[in-house]
């Protein structure tokens, strides 16, 4: 495993999204990160938000209403249209996993002494989607179609580290595309 692809996964495993937001200033709604990383073909591209940019709130759903938006925000986040690269570089989807104490809570065994899982008044996602790309020199562009679905998502602060370039940028609803190169 790669030292960028170490760090990232030592970062996603350490600190679960609920004990990121707590007491942060990254926990601002309406603003979220979209980090994008690339070792050799691979590509891993993660997002982390305040749950309240996808949903409208950050508490669990109680109304049937309420459970049909989340089911909508998890299917939309494992679609093909939350990210597109463009065709040329060939990218492939191969792995998703998505952290959220609301959007995808995880069950208790007898015995858990629930150690790492804060619960608090504010909740986030982290979604990391990982890309094999056939032609990752062609690589151009990552459009994000996050804020098609998700109104409350402002802005996100993008950045990349690539082979030879890193690259940043401020998405909104108006300027979806990240330019890589």
């Amino acid at each position: 495993m790669g030292v960028f692809r170490l760090a990232l996964a030592l970062c996603c495993v350490m600190v679960s999204p609920a004990q990121a937001g707590q007491g942060s200033d990254n926990h601002v709604h309406g603003l979220g990160a979209l980090d994008v990383i690339r070792e050799g073909n691979a590509l891993s591209v993660v997002l982390f938000a305040p749950l309240y940019n996808l949903l409208g709130s950050e508490a669990a759903p109680t109304t049937d209403a309420e459970r049909q938006k989340v089911k909508r925000a998890i299917a939309f986040l494992r679609s093909e249209t939350a990210l597109r690269f463009n065709p040329e570089a060939r990218c492939k989807r191969v792995d998703q996993v998505l952290a959220s104490e609301v959007l995808n809570p995880h069950t208790h065994t007898p015995g858990d002494d629930h150690q790492g899982h804060v619960v608090g008044p504010h909740s986030d996602v982290s979604m990391r989607w990982e890309y094999q790309c056939d032609n990752i020199s062609a690589l151009q562009q990552v459009d994000v179609g996050l804020f098609k679905l998700f109104p409350f998502m402002a802005e996100l602060r993008a950045q990349a580290v690539l082979q030879k370039r890193r690259p940043e940028t401020n998405l909104n609803p108006a300027s979806t595309v990240f330019r890589l190169q």
